[in-house]
């Protein structure tokens, strides 16, 4: 009974996290919320642990974790600006002592489950709240009302990501209307990256599950086909979804092509990829230190910014070493994942979680995402799957044998 009680609240205090992350996390003043759930979630799960001597997992993720980390704390003794490398350390800590808590919760499939689902709710909550409280006689980015909206955008983007994975794990449709809120809100907020992420990973999903017979190829095409056209559509002809989405889509489409008007915001960032290239070349292999891009552009600009892109904000900052080290974590997760179903050919949860990761590190020339809470946490969450069904085959087995079959 007592074990059943705290599992309940720490199921409850789990859910509550991820859905804080989502409305508090990047809102003024109401990121300690969050902040003050996660310690509850630390807290309860420690308890556990002790309570009933329960053995502490430290697994090969979070052992790389703790090496890039290890390397920005390092980066402190030769950074331009010293103090920049401290709040950077303490972001990716205090991140990493959740990440830990999550891999020492999630044992078993249920709680798998649980945090995936949560994530799902979460994003549709979001999504309700962005639409309720929107004002649609002013045409501007919405989403803001939970912080920046490309932030936003790609939280939900997640959620919407898994509702299509449950949809084809259990067929209930409840997961294709919640899909519809989602995405709505994420062309609101304006955010192209948001939109791409969404569209490589869903086709990636897509393709996974349906490959195999030359029928479900071409299915696959047609049906791909037609979605891809219904976004344009929506993007480009509703008048809405136009001034705040398919306008910068133009310009995006302009940069690469080098042909029509680019807009001021896109233009900045490219300039920003070209100085953060000529940076990396002076430093190439230990970099400035841990988040001082910023620092280094605003010398040569006067205006303290990071850099939008995954890749030269790693780069520049920590030079080759640690974005190697760092994105080694990514990759030790897909390596893992890929082992776990050639063996037991489960997709579950394999497609879902690769398609996150691998759309994120394609977005990585568009966004900063190294100390991205939720994005930290669903690599926590993807490095237990492996483990979680090899544990319950285990216990089946054993199972088994204690019936004699």
């Amino acid at each position: 009974m007592k074990r059943i009680s705290l599992d309940k609240a720490i199921k409850l205090i789990l859910f509550m996290y991820i859905l804080s992350i989502y409305l508090f996390t990047y809102r003024e003043g109401l990121f300690v919320v969050s902040n003050g759930i996660a310690l509850m979630f630390i807290i309860a799960v420690f308890v556990k642990i002790l309570a009933f001597k329960s053995v502490i997992v430290f697994n090969r993720f979070l052992l790389y974790q703790v090496f890039f980390i290890f390397i920005c704390v390092a980066s402190y003794f030769y950074a331009v600006k010293p103090n920049n490398a401290i709040t950077d350390v303490r972001t990716l800590a205090l991140i990493f002592i959740v990440m830990f808590t999550i891999v020492n919760y999630i044992d078993t499939k249920e709680r798998l489950f649980w945090a995936v689902k949560s994530f799902i709710v979460s994003g549709f909550i979001a999504s309700i709240y962005i639409i309720a409280v929107s004002d649609f006689t002013v045409v501007v980015r919405y989403g803001s009302e939970l912080g920046n909206t490309n932030a936003v955008g790609l939280m939900i983007g997640i959620s919407l990501i898994f509702s299509i994975n449950e949809y084809y794990r259990e067929k209930k449709r409840r997961y294709l209307i919640a899909v519809l809120p989602m995405f709505i809100v994420i062309i609101l907020t304006g955010s192209r990256k948001s939109l791409l992420f969404v569209i490589i990973a869903a086709l990636f999903i897509s393709y996974c599950r349906d490959n195999g017979s030359l029928k479900n190829k071409i299915k696959f095409l047609l049906i791909s086909t037609i979605m891809l056209s219904l976004v344009y559509y929506l993007v480009m002809e509703v008048p809405i979804f136009y001034q705040v989405l398919g306008k910068r889509i133009e310009s995006m489409i302009a940069l690469f092509i080098g042909e029509g008007k680019v807009d001021r915001s896109t233009a900045t960032r490219q300039y920003m990829i070209e100085a953060g290239i000529d940076l990396f070349k002076q430093r190439p292999f230990f970099g400035y230190g841990a988040q001082n891009y910023q620092v280094m552009f605003g010398m040569l600009t006067g205006m303290d910014r990071y850099s939008h892109n995954n890749f030269i904000e790693l780069l520049v900052n920590v030079g080759i070493i640690g974005t190697f080290s760092y994105y080694l974590t990514n990759l030790r997760i897909v390596k893992d994942l890929l082992k776990f179903f050639k063996e037991y050919k489960n997709k579950d949860l394999i497609y879902a979680f690769i398609a996150v990761i691998f759309a994120y590190f394609l977005l990585g020339t568009a966004l900063v995402y190294y100390d991205s809470k939720h994005f930290s946490f669903l690599l926590a969450i993807a490095s237990v799957i492996p483990n979680v069904y090899y544990k319950e085959a285990k216990n089946e087995n054993e199972y088994k044998l204690d019936l004699g079959e």
